[in-house]
């Protein structure tokens, strides 16, 4: 009866100690995922905001499916001074150099030139998911669409939140020097909806 009490007693306490673990590894996955989906990209803009000089200069290149458009920009307290056509060389004329492209006939574009207007396209795309579905879909949505292609899972779950993006922060001044946005599920924009990538340059501070 002693060596079963024993028995029983160890086992209770190897439960306890395993669900004591278990809950311990939740915590801190979860907390993995909040620095790693949210947490970090507001540190960056703080960053930024507390670093970026009064006088700089950078060139950006922004890829889609259907473009590939590369600028200088110069900005003086957060006021566009010069934007360069890196391609030509010449003064960047935004809005003629894509006939009928919806970026290039508004003023689109030029929430992915400037890196305020950048960070708010990160904004946008870690905004909380509404269900659990979504949260999925949107965390590893290459996984998301080919099980949705191959018949595992339905296609829906991400309603018309965004993905969330991939972005690698500069160290010194917090700004996105690589950005992934995966697109606006729901936009009737072909070139919102599509995905897009940018890179951030030879940023520059100057007197």
């Amino acid at each position: 009866m002693k060596s079963s009490g024993r028995l029983r007693s160890r086992l209770l306490s190897c439960l306890a100690v395993a669900a004591i673990l278990g809950v311990t590894a939740a915590l801190l996955f979860s907390g993995y995922l909040w620095d790693t989906l949210y947490a970090r990209h507001v540190r960056a803009e703080q960053r930024w905001e507390q670093r970026k000089p009064l006088h700089y200069i950078y060139k950006i290149e922004i890829r889609s499916s259907f473009w590939t458009n590369r600028f200088q920009i110069e900005i003086v307290n957060n006021v566009v001074q010069g934007t360069i056509n890196l391609d030509s060389g010449e003064p960047a004329e935004i809005w003629a150099m894509e006939p009928g492209s919806y970026l290039h006939t508004t003023n689109a574009l030029w929430q992915f030139l400037l890196i305020d207007g950048i960070f708010q396209q990160i904004h946008a795309a870690t905004r909380p998911p509404r269900t659990t579905q979504a949260f999925l879909a949107r965390t590893n949505p290459n996984l998301y669409y080919l099980l949705a292609m191959n018949g595992t899972l339905q296609f829906g779950w991400q309603g018309c939140e965004q993905s969330y993006p991939r972005v690698r922060y500069d160290a010194e001044y917090g700004y996105p020097s690589e950005l992934h946005l995966y697109g606006q599920p729901c936009s009737t924009v072909l070139e919102l909806n599509t995905p897009i990538s940018l890179s951030i340059k030879d940023f520059i501070k100057l007197p």
